[in-house]
């Protein structure tokens, strides 16, 4: 019975351990939401200005301190030189409109609740989207891909 209770007490400790770290860091480039995967395949080193990782929700300067609730996992923050390539973007609003929501739902980015739909969004992660029921309502939920 020992044997049994401490197999099924380290299965339960691995498996909460797995949970709070499968969720990657927040990425935002010039305040829109991104992805790690949009940093290394879309956009050119030469065109990174600053690039600044937080770790934890403490860390954050005063500018991103509106982005605590996202950060649980750290947040990474870059900016683009002036002259950077323009990337398409599109507002969570907009993006539950065109899914058949209303346009003021919360919207499950990388597993985190976004309730500001006014908040933009790069075209370039928006691979793996559906209409999911989380807590008994219909939500737009956005999901990356693994780096």
């Amino acid at each position: 019975m020992k044997k049994f209770l401490y197999t099924a007490l380290i299965f339960a400790s691995v498996t909460v351990f797995g949970q709070k770290t499968s969720q990657s860091q927040f990425v935002l480039i010039d305040g829109i939401i991104s992805s790690e995967k949009m940093i290394k395949n879309d956009v050119p080193k030469s065109e990174i200005q600053t690039m600044n990782v937080y770790k934890t929700k403490a860390a954050l300067p005063e500018n991103l301190k509106s982005w605590a609730n996202v950060s649980d996992n750290g947040l990474t923050e870059l900016k683009l030189k002036k002259n950077a390539n323009v990337y398409d973007r599109i507002s969570l609003g907009e993006l539950n409109e065109q899914v058949k929501l209303a346009k003021d739902n919360p919207v499950f980015v990388a597993g985190r609740k976004i309730e500001n739909t006014n908040l933009l969004i790069f075209g370039n992660v928006l691979e793996n989207m559906e209409v999911k029921t989380i807590d008994g309502m219909q939500v737009l939920s956005i999901t990356f891909p693994a780096k």
